[in-house]
């Protein structure tokens, strides 16, 4: 699902227009993306609910600043089983996670001034 313009539009708004801030928030979550992800994994993996939980609602915040709706639904949904301690169904939800941060972080690319 590709970003929504109309969250696009309103982050350059409320950036007022300035590109070096808007590429720097950019290039930011392109950057961070694939952190989130790795921490995601290897907390799911060492069983860490708390940071997984953490993982996930990051990556949804980034998710809902530039309205990817699927992302930010897939993190909501990882982020709740997380804080409810079933780390087991957290987990069957990354794939799909790091699959669609991937293509935000595409979509991101194509953003940058």
């Amino acid at each position: 699902m590709p970003l929504d313009a109309a969250a696009v539009q309103q982050l350059r708004g409320d950036l007022g227009g300035d590109a070096g801030a808007w590429n720097e928030i950019v290039a930011g979550a392109i950057k961070e993306l694939p952190d989130l992800l790795r921490q995601a994994r290897e907390a799911a993996s060492k069983g860490n609910a708390a940071e997984l939980r953490r993982a996930a609602h990051t990556i949804k915040s980034l998710g809902r600043m530039f309205g990817d709706a699927a992302l930010t639904a897939e993190c909501l949904s990882a982020e709740q089983r997380a804080a409810a301690g079933d780390i087991a169904g957290a987990s069957t939800l990354l794939p799909r996670i790091s699959d669609l941060a991937q293509q935000t972080a595409r979509d991101l690319t194509a953003l940058l001034s």
